[in-house]
């Protein structure tokens, strides 16, 4: 029992958001399924107090071989789930299976890269059409000469383009992934704690850096509860679920997107490869026609 108050204090001064708990917890009488206590159990008060602290600390239990005889003592808890790939067994070492999970340590977070936006507004249309009717007198020549069609939707492409990025103004815009309660008041006030951590490195004193964050901390939670109460709660109060759901959105801890695909034994991460093994098993359920089996239609007729 100790030991389980032990973790529970442990569990209780952790800061981090994603917690992994990896430990022989000799529990072999939870049902993890069902997540209840067999009624013969020896240690039935211990094993019901580790149940109630998951469901405290909200730790899911994601191991579900067993790792000694019949027994399942070699437990793998985890606050975020989605982050989990695999646990599986290795060959035993002593008279446990030596468990082996695959897990990221944190949400991937891809970034947009900003997009090309042509202004065409303030476009030169005048010198456009001019490019683009040389381009069209260009690919009536290649028609005339045979080219591919591949060919000529290059050359049309290309020239489209440079004559675009010649005489239209263009801008980069960038997807906003901040949060939605994060104001220009705020984003200034980071700029200013950044300035101050620099200020404190170079003076060894931390007390006005220390005493700003304190300040940006309050500032922060004051404008999401603001957002919550200004925002959310009116759009319920119109049906409008939107913001709402902006909201559960933006706090968030998983993985989204595809998850890392097994291709011959290796574990496939970048967005390429994925793509490759997706494209293989599609073309791997569908059945090639063949010209030679023709059907026979005069029962349809």
């Amino acid at each position: 029992m100790k030991c389980v108050e032990e973790l529970e204090k442990s569990l209780n001064m952790a800061i981090a958001r994603n917690t992994n708990i990896m430990l022989d917890f000799n529990c072999p009488d939870i049902i993890w399924e069902t997540s209840t206590v067999n009624s013969n159990a020896n240690d039935k008060e211990i094993q019901n107090k580790l149940m109630e602290l998951t469901a405290t600390c909200q730790l899911t239990q994601i191991h579900e071989l067993t790792t000694r005889e019949n027994n399942l003592l070699d437990l793998v808890f985890t606050t975020n789930p989605s982050l989990v790939k695999t646990s599986k067994h290795a060959p035993e070492i002593s008279d446990h299976e030596m468990v082996i999970t695959d897990c990221d340590t944190k949400p991937y977070f891809q970034r947009s890269k900003p997009r090309k936006c042509y202004i065409y507004s303030k476009a030169n249309w005048e010198k456009l059409n001019e490019d683009i009717s040389k381009t069209s007198t260009r690919i009536k020549q290649m028609y005339k000469q045979g080219s591919s069609v591949q060919e000529k939707k290059d050359t049309f492409k290309k020239e489209l383009f440079q004559s675009m990025d010649k005489h239209t103004p263009a801008k980069e815009i960038r997807s906003k992934n901040s949060l939605p309660w994060i104001t220009h008041k705020i984003r200034k006030m980071f700029k200013k704690k950044s300035r101050l951590y620099q200020q404190a490195k170079r003076t060894k004193n931390w007390s006005n850096y220390r005493h700003f964050q304190k300040e940006i901390k309050s500032q922060i939670r004051k404008a999401e509860w603001s957002y919550i109460n200004d925002t959310i709660l009116k759009g319920l109060e119109s049906n409008n679920t939107k913001p709402f759901w902006k909201y559960i959105k933006s706090r968030k801890n998983d993985n989204t997107g595809v998850a890392p695909l097994k291709n011959k034994g290796k574990l496939i991460s970048d967005s390429k490869g994925k793509a490759e093994i997706l494209i293989q098993q599609f073309k791997s359920v569908f059945t090639i026609d063949k010209s030679t089996t023709i059907p026979d239609t005069t029962k349809h007729i």
